[in-house]
């Protein structure tokens, strides 16, 4: 009796504990002069978590895995709200007061850049921001009318921005995505011209029949293996081997200028894969890791990135930019990250923060805004890297052209 009664109190412990592995988010959104706004949008960027406030003005988003976020208030009539904040062990409850937005401005901004203008920025930002892939020419911006284009002719830059949500339709991965743009740059005065673009997103399910969501699921699972969150979750748990990456740690630009001027060659360590990335990486006391960017920077020294089960498709290869292969490395997609600041943190998710601590290239540039799947996308289990093989000529040869 008495082991019995030891089983089942050990039972309830694990219980509790299971139960306790995700908290609730709660809050009140108000007006400027505390009164409730009943209705509005309340979701966690970069996901499927979403809400709306009741009549007084109260949210709750429910069994929210520990991480870090950005929560964002949308209502009509308002400016949309953000907050950054870290879930760690405990429910968290905010308020938030939401200011009224001044329409009048927007509308003014947009009409002051003529037609022709207008669409010529238009078609840039859509290729920019959805990339040119197979993918990309299913993506679609419902909406276009609501961005804000600047364009500095001096230096070659356009830059767009928006004060309301983006409405997205991704019909080759499924998803209906809401899409708030903070920041966009195209830099057209670098060669191939340089990309960045910040934001907060919310992800919806699109509704299919079962054929077209198992078309959906493998076209998902297709975009995220290999993908920069694949690495990050594969980095974050010390599995890079085990999900099929293969890393170099290569000099940059300034270290090879240097060798070049009093050595023949560089040293061959710089062209041998770097096992782990451990010696990088510390866990922080919130469930984060931390990944020091320094001794790269101070070696002056990037990262290469291989995924070795896919090639890069036919259509990257004749409208991506592609990275020098200066050594002899496996067939695979390969992509750069060069550190620009001292250090990200990585959750468990595979998300970074903050992102600009970092510069992509290659492959991982390729596919943008068509290839982006919610941070709290569980790959199926019968796509487990572990059950793939690396692909063959037949396979490869298949692969690029689905892709």
């Amino acid at each position: 009796m008495r082991k019995l009664f030891c089983f089942l109190f050990l039972l309830v412990c694990l219980s509790t504990v299971n139960a306790q592995s995700a908290y609730d988010i709660t809050g009140v959104i108000t007006d400027e002069k505390d009164m409730p706004i009943p209705g509005a949008t309340i979701f966690l960027g970069d996901s499927r978590k979403a809400t709306a406030s009741d009549a007084d003005g109260k949210f709750i988003l429910r069994q929210v895995q520990p991480g870090k976020y950005n929560v964002v208030v949308k209502m009509l009539g308002y400016a949309v709200t953000t907050h950054e904040f870290i879930l760690q062990n405990k429910d968290v409850k905010f308020r938030f007061k939401l200011a009224e937005n001044n329409l009048l401005l927007n509308t003014a901004n947009i009409s002051a850049i003529s037609r022709s203008d207008r669409e010529w920025y238009l078609d840039i930002f859509t290729r920019c921001f959805f990339g040119v892939s197979n993918s990309a020419r299913d993506c679609k911006i419902e909406n276009p009318d609501i961005i804000r284009f600047h364009y500095d002719k001096q230096n070659s830059v356009l830059t767009a921005s928006t004060d309301d949500f983006l409405i997205i339709e991704n019909k080759a991965l499924g998803y209906r995505i809401k899409y708030l743009l903070t920041n966009f740059s195209y830099d057209n005065g670098h060669a191939g011209g340089v990309v960045a673009f910040t934001g907060r997103l919310f992800f919806e399910d699109m509704q299919g029949d079962g054929q077209q969501l198992k078309k959906w699921e493998q076209a998902r699972a297709d975009v995220y293996l290999g993908s920069i969150t694949h690495f990050f979750r594969a980095l974050f748990n010390s599995k890079t081997d085990e999900n099929k990456f293969v890393i170099y740690q290569v000099p940059d630009e300034r270290l090879l200028n240097a060798y070049a001027k009093k050595h023949k060659q560089i040293p061959q360590r710089y062209y041998k894969p770097v096992k782990l990335l451990d010696k990088f990486i510390t866990t922080t006391n919130n469930g984060f890791k931390l990944f020091d960017l320094r001794p790269l920077i101070a070696d002056s020294t990037e990262l290469y990135v291989l995924y070795t089960p896919k090639r890069e498709p036919k259509d990257f290869m004749a409208h991506g930019v592609e990275i020098t292969r200066g050594f002899k490395m496996p067939l695979g997609q390969l992509s750069f990250l060069r550190p620009v600041r001292d250090s990200i943190l990585i959750n468990k998710n595979g998300d970074v923060s903050p992102a600009a601590n970092l510069i992509k290239g290659g492959f991982w540039t390729w596919g943008q805004m068509a290839a982006f799947v919610p941070s709290d996308y569980q790959l199926p289990p019968e796509f487990e890297p572990a059950r793939l093989k690396r692909f063959g000529r037949g396979e490869a040869r298949r692969n690029n052209q689905n892709e």
